[in-house]
């Protein structure tokens, strides 16, 4: 048996997108199974994205945005998910447009505190 290949350090990036996710899905009063449920996801999934393990896609952002009601927010962080993982494969960039997005969804989600 081959050696594991070891986890990708998690990110600034990674960790606060993941904040911010557990943020929406605490305040809208959901478990990390249920909103698994509801995104068709597994729970471990949910748990790895909002620990900033894991780099989730454009569908899982799309359904994460339209369950969790944040009016396109998470769309928005498309890019900078995509800076992030072309930073796992290789050098990342991070330029004005991602930065932009990061001020962006870190003012938004801070305006609107957990219940």
């Amino acid at each position: 048996m081959s050696p594991r290949k070891p986890e990708p350090p998690i990110t600034p990036a990674l960790a606060f997108f993941g904040a911010v996710a557990t943020h929406f899905r605490r305040r809208a009063g959901l478990t990390q199974q249920e909103l698994a449920e509801l995104l068709h996801y597994s729970g471990g999934m949910i748990g790895m994205v909002e620990c900033g393990r894991r780099v989730p896609g454009e569908s899982y952002l799309l359904m994460l945005d339209d369950v969790l009601d944040a009016g396109g927010l998470f769309k928005e962080a498309l890019p900078m998910l995509e800076a992030e993982q072309v930073g796992r494969l290789g050098p990342l960039r991070v330029d004005n447009e991602i930065r932009a997005n990061i001020a962006a969804l870190a003012a938004w989600a801070f305006s609107h505190p957990e219940p």
